[in-house]
């Protein structure tokens, strides 16, 4: 990136000074990183990647205050940008608002209904919080998403095992298992006939 800056070989100078600080951000050199997100507030049009770093930033400058404000903002401004997401939810995860990140998935779910990840970090704050039905729940999700319904159908299994939940919820699981077991079934059935 230095290089490519220095001999002016780019198409855009944003995507490098970008580039450049998110290297100085993993290599945890913070003071050059954010001289590069200096540069990019200064000299390029915002954009959720840099709102996302920005943020980042302020995190690995221990403000996680100032680091949520600042998702909350690019989350106004971006409200469908997946990064922006996810880094808001793992702040409230790191910092145990378990609460706030529960809610902001199941608020984001519905513009991503596909995406494991999203499952996966819901899965993380409910066993923060010891829900362990919902845990499973959302981690049987998560593998479904990913195609893979041995491992659903297992997570499905542990949920309806166990001990909390309300009825509307153990419900919710007992019915979402038996769809699992008949796709697991179908999976089969199209496997010995291959």
């Amino acid at each position: 990136f230095l290089d490519n800056i220095k001999e002016r070989r780019f198409s855009q100078e944003a995507t490098e000074r970008y580039g450049l600080a998110v290297a100085y951000l993993q290599k945890n050199d913070i003071a050059k990183a954010s001289q590069q997100m200096q540069w990019l507030k200064t000299n390029a049009p915002p954009h959720a990647f840099f709102a996302t770093l920005e943020a980042k930033l302020e995190l690995a400058k221990r403000q996680p205050e100032q680091a949520e404000a600042l998702y909350a903002q690019a989350l106004r401004t971006y409200p469908t940008h997946r990064a922006l997401m996810y880094g808001n939810v793992e702040l409230y995860l790191q910092t145990k608002q378990w609460d706030k990140a529960i809610k902001l998935i199941n608020s984001k779910l519905p513009l991503f209904p596909r995406d494991a990840y999203s499952y996966t970090l819901l899965a993380k704050a409910y066993s923060s919080k010891g829900q362990i039905l919902l845990k499973h729940q959302a981690q049987a999700e998560a593998y479904y998403r990913q195609f893979d319904i041995d491992r659903a159908v297992e997570q499905m299994e542990f949920a309806v095992k166990a001990n909390d939940g309300n009825f509307y919820e153990k419900s919710i699981v007992e019915a979402r298992l038996k769809e699992f077991r008949r796709l697991q079934d179908f999976e089969k059935e199209l496997k010995g006939n291959a």
